[in-house]
């Protein structure tokens, strides 16, 4: 979120701010607008998620794409498989120890990711 609001225009930091002032009673994301996604940078869950509809209506008519999304989900765990230390890792410890915390801070936060880094010997202080 920090990233995104450096790098966004007042207009989109408005509309960001605007769309978590209200209620989220919707079952969609909550920054999906009537354009798309109001993430000027778009988390890589979202930029890396396709619903089985849009897999299998691409992927069915096109093999080569099949096995490029392939080659492009194994080369995603580097940025969000902590088994060793990723990007993101790092930017949520900095923001940690300047006192801010948010439930989407995933690698400190999701139990899953916990226990990988665990396994893997990489829990440290933040």
């Amino acid at each position: 979120m920090v990233i995104n609001v450096l790098i966004s225009s007042d207009e989109e930091i408005d509309q960001l701010l605007q769309v978590l002032s209200l209620p989220n009673l919707r079952t969609k994301c909550v920054y999906l607008g009537a354009k798309g996604c109001l993430w000027r940078v778009k988390p890589i869950v979202c930029e890396m998620f396709l619903c089985e509809y849009a897999k299998k209506t691409v992927f069915d008519k096109d093999r080569p794409a099949l096995r490029e999304w392939g080659r492009l989900k194994r080369r995603e765990k580097r940025y969000t498989w902590p088994n060793r230390p990723v990007l993101f890792d790092d930017l949520e410890s900095y923001f940690i120890r300047a006192g801010y915390s948010s439930s989407l801070m995933y690698f400190h936060n999701s139990p899953g990711l916990l226990r990988i880094k665990a396994l893997a010997g990489l829990t440290r202080s933040v």
